[in-house]
């Protein structure tokens, strides 16, 4: 038997919890006491390392996929200054990678992802970027 043949993989609508079809009820549920709740495991990975030459202008690294479940990024050289839509990254509202740490940022949404150098200037910064992907 295959790996493949082995899990009933979901599909996105299932892991977006989707709307049931109409012809099932839904059934009420009350949460009594603490739950224990599991992260679905990934079966699709990718890696990559970029050198991008950021300046004060936002560059979009990432774009949207709803497939990904989560993406770790790492900078070295320059803070860089992380925005999930150009205008959120050039008004410098996002969450700032230190550059000098190399201390790794995760997030997990499927939106766009942009970038620029934290200080204004231009700057040669590297992210090494993994991106985890529910499988299909």
């Amino acid at each position: 038997m295959a790996d493949d043949e082995q899990y009933d993989t979901p599909s996105v609508e299932e892991v977006h919890q989707g709307d049931t079809p109409g012809d099932i009820p839904p059934v009420r549920t009350e949460v009594v006491n603490p739950v224990r709740v599991d992260h679905l495991p990934t079966r699709i990975g990718d890696f990559e390392s970029r050198n991008i030459i950021l300046n004060a202008a936002a560059v979009r690294i990432l774009g949207y996929d709803e497939l990904r479940c989560g993406v770790q990024l790492w900078c070295f050289a320059e803070d860089v200054v992380l925005g999930r839509t150009q205008a959120e990254c050039e008004q410098g509202t996002g969450p700032i990678i230190s550059g000098g740490l190399a201390i790794p940022y995760r997030f997990g949404f499927c939106d766009e992802l942009w970038a620029k150098v934290a200080t204004g200037g231009t700057a040669n910064a590297t992210l090494n970027i993994v991106s985890e992907r529910w499988a299909r």
